[in-house]
């Protein structure tokens, strides 16, 4: 793999992890009544 396509991969995985976290607090803080 060329580096180029190696960050465009870490990239594409946080961007991810974010959304999934991003997701899970929402369910949470709703599932608390805070949302």
């Amino acid at each position: 793999m060329t580096k180029g396509t190696q960050d465009t991969v870490l990239v594409a995985v946080l961007t991810g992890m974010a959304t999934l976290a991003g997701v899970m607090m929402l369910h949470i803080m709703s599932g608390l009544g805070l949302g």
